[in-house]
């Protein structure tokens, strides 16, 4: 492999620092994208089934009462009531949240380890720097393209939450037993 010039070097370490940036930004978007799935799959859980249990239990309760009932309001009530916590299910779609903010979370993650092979791999094989810099537009065009995608937003909170874990060392494999017992 031929010698690098000053030129050259400068280039490959901004093309890792941009590499490292797309991974930066793809672990915190990444987890907290995984971490709003979570979020989104307890409140469908827990919206979820008291709604359809007591929704068909109000339905049916209206039903009874319009057929044997003298008291209209009550038949009303109930069917209003069961209409509503359907209305709300259907409204806030937290099954469709859960999913989707998963799959990008998970989309975020490929993209991060793309980038770190990028950076670990890619960067020392001795290609030439027009196709390093074609890799790493690559991997900065497929960040913008998912930041553009929906669902876009993240609870405050659950971004804190998230950060508070990968500072812990949650996403690294330097604080994971199993990297520890296989590293050369």
């Amino acid at each position: 492999m031929a010698e690098r010039s000053k030129e050259q070097t400068e280039m490959l370490k901004a093309l890792w620092e941009e590499a490292n940036r797309v991974i930066i930004d793809s672990t915190y978007s990444g987890r907290s994208h995984q971490a709003m799935g979570v979020l989104w799959d307890k409140i469908n859980r827990w919206l979820g089934i008291p709604s359809v249990a007591l929704s068909a239990l109000l339905a049916g309760g209206a039903g009874i009462t319009a057929l044997v009932g003298t008291h209209s309001w009550i038949t009303a009530t109930l069917a209003l009531v069961s209409a509503l916590l359907v209305s709300v299910k259907g409204f806030l779609k937290p099954d469709e949240n859960a999913e989707l903010h998963g799959l990008k979370g998970d989309r975020y993650i490929s993209l991060r380890n793309d980038a770190i092979t990028f950076q670990q791999i890619d960067l020392r094989s001795g290609e030439s720097i027009e196709v390093l810099s074609s890799r790493v537009k690559e991997l900065g065009q497929r960040r913008n393209n998912l930041r553009e995608q929906p669902p876009r937003h993240i609870y405050r909170s659950v971004y804190d939450s998230t950060k508070i874990s990968i500072d812990a060392g949650e996403s690294d494999y330097e604080n994971d037993k199993l990297w520890k017992e296989l590293s050369i």
